[in-house]
């Protein structure tokens, strides 16, 4: 992110344009006043600020350009504001070369206390979430891990992890995803979708793309649910067209780490579809599998929507049963558990139910969503194989087994509190087991909340919602911690590969820092600074996060003599004079250096530098198709991070890392990333592409290479 030259000045807070002025109570008889804003073009942030709140997002008009306002003060003479580490000094400025994700520091300092603020910058097109709840202290620690989209019109989703204010940590636009979750690994998965399926994607630590993952042998990858296990071996799902029956089967598929099979299992040899599936006949998917989970024995705990029943799976063989066999069903029209009357009330069990979970104490939880009358798929308790009724609200259930009497009583039954209309997910939606007893619900299509946590007993403690329209939604809500793992970034104002000071001062003027990942930068400045008296020096500057993630730069600087005679006129200094010594090149502590090649060929652009001629790899194919190999490599002093950009009048597929413009993960010395990129035919002209790389920290720091492809 460009940020060099800013007048930086200060905290956010604006919503539709207008400043909001914030008095913030310290226990000094005479708190100071700190004014707050960000103004911006139609731009809107969430929360209303308080000084006990240290993150806020800040969201872009639609087609607005990246830039913001930003202003602040504080009425203590002796207080200061830092803006990304720089100290301000009066004034306002705008913020440019800003991208989703990107996060604004705010360090305020006063006799009140330092409190450390982030504005997290949004997609235009990301909802405004509202907490509708007052904070309580029974909400389970953790993130909230949402895929948000309008499901029902067009529009993109949003991959995010959220706190209890709706601001995220993390947010991802894409064009369609489900089912964010966290791994064991500590990495994160999520089903991305595609023309005949979905890729399962495993993000790592900083949500970055790993590797994506498919079935073996089957043909539509679903991506309502999936496993990744702590020994590497994956549980997938597939919805498969059956050419025999003309029916869709839904299939569970265990992999090895390596991708192998390992066990497959499919309704088609489980379920008999005309006794069993609640939905019309002319339905083909008669079972619709929405969530699965290995149980402590190794067994398989799945959810069938359309079988409004819940299956034991024996994984293996034991105690009588083949492996894939079905141990118990749990609902449904052939349900092996008799449900014991509630308060004197009938209950038919599951009913179109997702994410059926086993609880330690052994029983079964599951976001129970029910039908209306316009298709009912509940299971009548007095006729179980009679036509199937309505229930037309959503509850979240749990049910005790008792495996020796086959007898199934509901324990819990949470809805939203009477008075404020019953909710209905009419498709979709998550219930997630807390510590302590508590239920994280994702609401999915009842657009009134986007998640709620209850208590042991049913009651709220906490809502979100986004109450604007067309309404977004998530198909499941998951809460988890979300460590930090990125770390910040130092950058100095390009033009220079040094800094010059004057003899006293304290500030590194063209030194700035920024941060992501959700615990809001701490510090930013050098750790030896010594100015009193003129010379030539190195310094080390560090940069330092909430989760305690340090990054560290060597940066030269050149202490100039304080003037003799102050100027007599307000208006601001001239440049100081150049330094005395000529500083070293500005690529020699930060330098990409990028080599390209045709397949087959050699490498062009070894250590030539932004030079435009012999760095360009040329290509002749009667293909549709020409490939290239890219080659980065840090040839600076230090350790740093780039941005590669590709301009091509053709079509150029890449990986989403330099597809989409990001930075590239730290490089030390000399370390390399080497990528492929695929020109596609366009025409019968020659296709050109420009590849740029520049350093983050110095952006004056470039290389280019070219690709040449003479189509036949």
């Amino acid at each position: 992110m460009g940020r060099g030259g800013r007048v930086l000045l200060a905290v956010l807070m604006t919503l539709s344009g207008g400043m909001v002025v914030i008095t913030s109570t310290a226990e000094a008889v005479a708190p100071p006043t700190r004014s707050v804003a960000i103004v911006g073009a139609g731009s809107a942030t969430f929360p209303a600020f308080a000084h006990d709140v240290d993150r806020y997002a800040v969201r872009p008009a639609a087609g607005a350009s990246w830039s913001l306002t930003v202003q602040a003060s504080t009425s203590d003479p002796s207080g200061t504001i830092r803006v990304d580490g720089r100290l301000a000094t009066s004034g306002s400025s705008v913020v440019n070369d800003l991208e989703a994700g990107d996060e604004i520091s705010v360090i305020v300092q006063d006799a009140a206390g330092e409190s450390s603020y982030s504005f997290i910058v949004l997609p235009p097109q990301f909802p405004l979430l509202r907490r509708t709840t007052a904070p309580d202290p029974r909400v389970t620690a953790g993130k909230v891990l949402l895929t948000l989209g309008k499901w029902l019109t067009a529009g993109p989703f949003f991959e995010t992890a959220v706190d209890e204010n709706g601001v995220p940590v993390y947010v991802h636009q894409t064009a369609n995803s489900m089912d964010l979750r966290r791994l064991p690994n500590g990495h994160y998965s999520v089903a991305r979708g595609a023309a005949n399926g979905a890729d399962i994607v495993e993000l790592d630590a900083q949500f970055r793309e790993v590797r994506k993952l498919r079935t073996r042998g089957l043909v539509h990858t679903d991506g309502h649910d999936s496993i990744m296990l702590p020994d590497g071996s994956t549980y997938l799902m597939a919805y498969e067209s059956n050419p025999v029956t003309g029916r869709t089967d839904s299939v569970i598929q265990h992999q090895d780490r390596d991708g192998d099979v390992l066990f497959e299992w499919s309704t088609a040899d489980h379920v008999d579809i005309s006794a069993e599936t609640v939905v019309n006949p002319a339905d083909h998917d008669y079972a619709h599998i929405n969530s699965f989970q290995v149980l402590p024995d190794g067994d398989l705990l799945a959810s069938f929507r359309n079988l409004s029943s819940i299956f034991k799976i024996a994984r293996t063989a034991h105690d009588g049963f083949d492996e894939g066999d079905v141990v118990w069903r749990l609902g449904g029209r052939a349900s092996d558990f008799t449900f014991v009357d509630t308060n004197g009330n009938p209950d038919g069990g599951p009913c179109a139910q997702h994410t059926a979970t086993q609880l330690a104490d052994g029983e079964i939880m599951a976001f129970d969503n029910g039908a209306w009358n316009v298709e009912p798929l509940c299971v009548d308790p007095e006729d179980a194989a009679g036509p199937p009724v309505a229930r037309g609200y959503t509850r979240v259930a749990q049910w005790s087994i008792d495996e020796s009497a086959m007898t199934a009583t509901m324990t819990k039954d949470f809805t939203v509190p009477a008075g404020t209309g019953l909710r209905y997910a009419i498709f979709a939606g998550s219930a997630q087991p807390l510590e302590g007893g508590n239920a994280l619900v994702g609401w999915a299509s009842d657009t009134r909340a986007v998640a709620s946590e209850f208590s042991s007993d049913g009651e709220v403690l906490w809502e979100i919602t986004a109450p604007e329209n067309p309404k977004y939604f998530t198909y499941r809500a998951q809460k988890t911690s979300v460590p930090d793992a990125v770390e910040p970034q130092i950058g100095f104002a390009p033009g220079s590969a040094s800094s010059v000071l004057t003899v006293g001062d304290t500030e590194v003027r063209d030194l700035w820092c920024t941060d992501r990942g959700g615990s809001n930068l701490q510090s930013c400045g050098a750790t030896d600074l010594d100015t009193t008296t003129p010379g030539s020096r190195t310094m080390t500057v560090v940069a330092r996060d909430g989760a305690g993630n340090q990054t560290f730069a060597r940066r030269d600087y050149t202490v100039l003599a304080a003037p003799t005679q102050p100027s007599p006129s307000p208006t601001p200094m001239p440049a100081p004079p150049a330094p005395p010594t000529t500083p070293e090149p500005a690529a020699a502590r930060h330098r990409p250096d990028l080599h390209v090649k045709a397949a087959g060929g050699k490498w062009f652009g070894v250590d030539r530098h932004d030079a435009r001629r012999g760095q360009t790899a040329r290509a002749s194919t009667k293909s549709a198709r020409s490939v290239f190999r890219v080659r980065l490599r840090n040839d600076g002093a230090v350790a740093d991070r780039f941005r590669v950009q590709l301009r091509s009048r053709g079509t150029v597929e890449a990986p989403p890392l330099i597809a989409h413009g990001r930075r590239t993960p730290l490089l030390a010395p000399g370390e390399t990333l080497t990528f492929t990129i695929v020109i596609r035919r366009g025409s019968k002209s020659p296709t050109t592409t420009r590849i740029i790389a520049r350093s983050l920290t110095d952006r004056s720091a470039r290389d280019r290479v070219w690709t040449r492809t003479r189509w036949r």
